[in-house]
């Protein structure tokens, strides 16, 4: 859809049109930071994902450097770029093969270089689970179906345009903030064993669909991974059908 030789995927539906009326709706000019300080969560959720050690230079008289050791991008907040996932039988995003991504296809930084700016759509589920009248766990393994994310919308009487970005509130980092620092710890051994629970977008080909045919260009969440975990092989990852089938 996007051509041939294409490395932004879905980010190409932030038009410069559509970042125009974004801006429109700009009130009161509050700025709100959605990034997780960077050695949050702590313990690493994945283990392999090490917390960074930070250090002060002294560079001279009235001068002072920072500098990062073991900065993994993905131990805190992220944005899962299109060469984060292949899929086994027809490589990356756009046919790019392990070849092309090593030669730097995909990376992250053609997004850098385009930007990431345009409409927000907020969709807070556990208020729309309350408003409802279920009771909602935000440590659960609960799946958001389309049918489920299309109902909340409608509660909050939000509109979807081309272009959105979807803001995914599960209430699964506040969840987290509430937990003691031995249960914390436990966490990273559940996550890589497949014990770690929690609420997130339904990972079916149905909620890939949605996404694309609704026309959205990235969706962001305050959970792990976006899709509710653990994953369930029956029904696949959302990863595998978002990043590299689509470009998301």
């Amino acid at each position: 859809m996007f051509g041939k030789h294409d490395q932004l995927g879905t980010i190409n539906r932030l038009t410069p049109d559509r970042v125009a009326n974004a801006a429109t709706l700009i009130r009161k000019g509050k700025v709100f930071n959605l990034s997780l300080p960077l050695n949050q969560p702590s313990p690493p959720l994945v283990p392999r994902r090490l917390a960074y050690r930070h250090q002060v230079d002294v560079t001279g008289r009235n001068a002072r450097d920072d500098k990062l050791d073991d900065f993994y991008l993905q131990a805190s907040s992220q944005v899962d770029g299109l060469r984060h996932i292949r899929y086994r039988e027809f490589g990356f995003y756009n046919g790019f093969d392990d070849s092309d991504a090593e030669r730097g296809a995909l990376g992250i930084d053609r997004w850098a270089d385009h930007g990431i700016a345009g409409r927000g759509l907020l969709l807070d589920m556990p208020r729309f689970f309350q408003r409802s009248g279920v009771p909602f766990d935000a440590s659960a393994n609960t799946p958001f179906t389309p049918k489920m994310v299309a109902d909340a919308l409608a509660e909050q009487n939000a509109q979807i345009e081309g272009g959105d970005i979807l803001l995914l509130r599960t209430g699964w980092w506040r969840y987290y903030l509430s937990l003691p620092p031995a249960v914390k710890r436990e966490l990273p051994r559940k996550q890589a064993t497949g014990q770690l629970t929690n609420p997130g977008l339904d990972a079916s080909r149905e909620t890939a669909a949605f996404l694309w045919d609704n026309g959205f260009a990235a969706v962001m969440a305050d959970n792990i991974a976006v899709e509710n975990l653990p994953i369930d092989p029956k029904i696949g990852f959302l990863h595998r059908r978002l990043i590299p089938l689509l470009g998301f």
